[in-house]
């Protein structure tokens, strides 16, 4: 199901670090409740994780991605939040995944370092237009 448009839609784009001893676990338990969840908030996006970080594409409403950003910072799964990116936009760039998840390739740990969200995302973007069965 695609959300519907909104004339306050948002990309929130942050990074974290995953408490890596129970990373797949993790992943496995986070990825149902996202869709649920989101799907019913209006809320698209990708969770990007290597062994020792998660970036997360959000888009939705402000306030819908406010009261997620609230509930993200007290999960324990992960910590030290740092949010790179937040804007308002007028298209979504994941509107078909309530929430998707993929791998994160080794080399676009050196674009967050640049703080390139801009590079990060066209390849996030890249990945699931040429490859679907990146998604769970």
């Amino acid at each position: 199901m695609t959300p519907s448009p909104t004339a306050d839609l948002q990309r929130l784009i942050y990074r974290s670090r995953p408490d890596t001893s129970r990373l797949r676990a993790d992943l496995d338990a986070i990825l149902p409740v996202s869709i649920w969840a989101n799907a019913r908030h209006r809320i698209t996006g990708v969770l990007a994780y290597s062994e020792g970080t998660y970036v997360q594409v959000l888009e939705g409403p402000g306030r819908q991605l406010d009261t997620l950003l609230d509930c993200l910072t007290r999960d324990t799964r992960h910590v030290d939040i740092r949010i790179l990116d937040r804007r308002p936009v007028e298209d979504r760039l994941f509107p078909g995944w309530s929430m998707a998840r993929a791998p994160l390739p080794p080399d676009a740990l050196a674009e967050l370092e640049r703080n390139d969200g801009a590079a990060l995302i066209s390849r996030l973007k890249m990945m699931f237009d040429q490859d679907e069965t990146r998604v769970a």
